[in-house]
């Protein structure tokens, strides 16, 4: 009992910088697929399949981010509280919904894409592979819903265990489906049974032993909530994973598949300091006052600031190690559009504890204040690159946009925005 006591304190139910790492660690854990799985895909596919490989994931990844506010809505309930089963059946609708929304928009790009050379790694079958692929992201989705519900009733333990299987049964599915030849479809393969043994490690838990917090205090706003939250992440989904789409009626295989694999790793720090700070909705939830909650912020975008810092010097040597060791190919245009992203995720990283706070404080739609005019620039930039068919204009308008915009909306929520709940 002492021991399961102290493995509890561990991984976040005491202090709150406590509740932030047992938040966003096992978030780290979980997502480690969207990363190690493309290294290893790369050792299997070649340039046209690994472009194809590319195009699903963004349907994974689009799908994880345009959730309706599923994920966030359970986490605004705050630390120690229990979701109704209504909240928690609403939660995972709205999170399958989503999923299976980015599928249609997927299958209908899929015609002009699959014809294109970067297409055609998609295979012969694209609607059938888009299909499969979107089951597997919204089982996915489904995932970070109960890890979200796992986290506000404070079982740190199980979440996990749930974000280990998770984790580990994504990446060996992939693995061993790519070994076993099946190609791109190793992917859903892979992401389908890895998030199917997840909610099967996550509802046994809660079944042997039941959530002991109170329930959550009536049921938030969820038609304004999740309609702001699908606002935000819409924008969110169409400005970093419709570029790929954009790249492969413009780029060559080859440097489809070089930004796909640089962005997976300028990204990655990003990834980290986001899932590790994801803790803030709550914690911002249950701070009173807003002077509180404003220092909050601000001393979570400097320490957002830090962990980016270090992320990025590791993440670059990481690079470097792989190359060095012939398990990543690295070349001019990789390394420059690795540096380019690097800066561009770097300053959106620092959104995050506005982002985090503005939603667990009731304002979901203040990330568009940043995100809208944020993407509207990127799409201008987008469009001249179809026109001139210029591939490099696509990261170029991106970095730029992306940059200018997350940097304003840091000095916003640091010193401008209230946080009255």
């Amino acid at each position: 009992m002492r021991l399961r006591a102290g493995v509890d304190r561990a991984l976040g139910a005491g202090t709150p910088r406590g509740r932030l790492l047992g938040t966003g660690l096992p978030l780290v854990l979980s997502s480690a697929t969207l990363v190690v799985v493309p290294v290893v895909a790369r050792q299997y596919l070649d340039d046209a399949g690994y472009a194809g490989w590319a195009l699903l994931l963004t349907v994974v990844t689009a799908a994880g981010l345009f959730d309706l506010g599923a994920a966030y809505t359970v986490q605004s309930l705050g630390f120690g509280r229990r979701a109704t089963p209504r909240q928690y059946v609403l939660a995972l609708a709205l999170a399958t919904g989503g999923a299976l929304s980015v599928t249609g928009l997927a299958l209908l790009a899929a015609p002009w894409v699959s014809t294109t050379a970067a297409g055609e790694g998609l295979g012969p079958h694209p609607t059938l592979i888009l299909l499969l692929t979107g089951l597997a992201a919204a089982t996915r989705s489904a995932v970070l819903v109960v890890m979200a519900r796992l986290q506000i009733s404070l079982r740190f333990r199980l979440r996990a265990c749930v974000a280990a299987v998770h984790a580990v049964a994504q990446v060996v599915g992939c693995w061993v489906s790519l070994a076993q030849g099946l190609g791109v479809w190793s992917l859903a393969v892979g992401i389908l049974a890895g998030s199917l043994l997840a909610l099967l490690a996550a509802h046994v838990g809660l079944a042997l032993t039941p959530e002991r917090v109170p329930p959550a205090d009536g049921h938030i706003a969820l038609g304004r909530f999740a309609g702001y939250r699908t606002a935000s992440t819409l924008l969110a989904v169409t400005g970093s994973q419709a570029d790929r789409w954009v790249l492969a009626l413009v780029a060559s295989p080859a440097f489809l598949a070089d930004y796909d694999l640089a962005l997976r790793f300028a990204q990655l720090p990003l990834g980290v300091a986001a899932a590790l700070f994801a803790g803030l909705t709550s914690e911002a939830a249950s701070t009173r006052g807003e002077d509180a909650r404003r220092r909050l912020v601000r001393v979570a975008t400097r320490r957002v600031g830090v962990v980016l810092a270090v992320l990025t010097l590791g993440d670059v040597l990481l690079v470097v190690g792989l190359a060095l060791a012939g398990a990543l190919p690295l070349d001019a245009t990789t390394v420059g559009l690795l540096a380019l992203a690097i800066v561009w995720s770097g300053a959106n990283g620092l959104t995050a504890p506005t982002t985090f706070a503005s939603i667990g404080t009731g304002h979901p739609q203040r990330e568009l204040y940043y995100a809208a005019p944020a993407l509207a620039c990127t799409l201008l930039g987008w469009g001249v690159a179809v026109g001139l068919r210029q591939p490099w204009l696509v990261p170029l308008s991106t970095g730029v946009s992306v940059t200018a915009w997350s940097l304003w909306f840091v000095a916003y929520g640091t010193r401008r925005a209230g946080y009255a709940g």
